[in-house]
């Protein structure tokens, strides 16, 4: 396996030691094999206390990184960080056969705190994972927002197992989740929105809880499949005030393994309410995380087709215009 990465932080020992205040800024990672910039802690994960891992405040700010063959940005164990302007291009590239050809533009795991905005996640590719950014398993506290996704073949939202009280919200994502199954290699197929259970091979799934997705811009082509798949055991969702102008088909991914046993923790507290889609069938109807009170319209956007977050603002202001709902918590969030 070829492990090659730009920059690593990797803190082994944080049952007994910390490592804090790294900036990274200004710089640009291309043509590494695997990952670009990789921080690394175990995590000893406890819901109780408000930190885990021994890795705390990384600033990753205005970096260029391109045509990496994993991943651009992974956080493990890493607390109280952020990461914004940055651009992240051609992820899992497979221009040298050296590289790892899958990965995502960032995705965190074990990790808490974290904010992530003003930033372009464009063009990752690979048989699985490889949106623009995806959240790993085990994570909380984790803000997506203000973000350019744009034609990553895994998608546009990813989350994962036992992931409590994440939000993407006010992104602009334009053709993502391209990627079919069973097509040139995928395993996985691409989604506009999957809320998984997976938290490692064989181990049994926990859905994910309590996330929040709302005021965000999806634009779809005509010529391109959107699909979705929402855990069968999802417990607390809020999909709300999104504009999905998805132009040709959606189809709702039913995934065995995501059947309920003998009715345990069902899917519950799930609000799917006040979201704009170009026609009723956008969201699919056998979704267990049930669309109410839509709004059906074209929000004519400035420049449909185009590759900047300016080409989707809606100038079919009557139809969008102080029309959202107020974003509150869920039960027991």
């Amino acid at each position: 396996q070829a492990y090659g990465w730009g920059v690593r932080i990797y803190n082994s020992n944080n049952n007994e030691t910390t490592l804090t205040d790294i900036t990274f800024k200004n710089s640009e990672i291309a043509d590494v094999a695997h990952t670009g910039f990789k921080v690394t802690s175990n995590s000893n994960r406890d819901l109780s206390v408000r930190r885990w891992g021994g890795i705390y405040n990384i600033n990753f700010n205005n970096n260029y990184l391109h045509d990496i063959g994993g991943p651009g940005i992974q956080f493990s164990g890493v607390n109280d960080s952020y990461v914004g302007y940055n651009r992240v291009h051609r992820t899992g590239s497979d221009s040298d056969l050296r590289k790892w050809s899958r990965g995502s533009g960032m995705w965190p795991w074990a990790s808490r705190d974290l904010l992530i905005e003003h930033n372009e996640f464009t063009d990752a590719q690979g048989p699985a994972d490889s949106a623009g950014f995806h959240i790993d398993f085990h994570c909380t506290n984790v803000v997506v927002q203000y973000n350019l996704s744009k034609n990553n073949a895994g998608g546009f939202i990813e989350i994962l197992g036992n992931n409590e009280n994440n939000s993407y919200r006010y992104n602009v994502s334009i053709n993502d989740g391209s990627r079919q199954k069973g097509v040139n290699g995928a395993s996985h197929d691409g989604k506009i929105l999957w809320l998984s259970g997976y938290v490692g091979k064989d181990n049994p799934q926990i859905a994910p809880k309590n996330n929040y997705i709302y005021n965000n811009t999806i634009y779809v082509k005509d010529d391109q499949l959107a699909q979705f798949a929402v855990h069968n055991e999802t417990d607390g969702l809020v999909v709300a005030n999104n504009l999905f102008m998805i132009e040709g088909d959606s189809k709702h991914i039913d995934q065995a393994k995501y059947h309920l046993v003998n009715g345990v923790n069902p899917t519950q507290d799930i609000m799917v309410k006040n979201n704009l889609f170009l026609k009723a069938s956008n969201w699919p109807s056998t979704l267990l995380a049930k669309s109410t009170e839509a709004v059906i319209g074209d929000p004519l956007f400035s420049n449909k087709g185009g590759f900047l977050i300016t080409d989707y603002v809606p100038t079919n202001k009557e139809l969008v215009a102080n029309k959202g709902i107020d974003i509150i918590n869920i039960f027991d969030d």
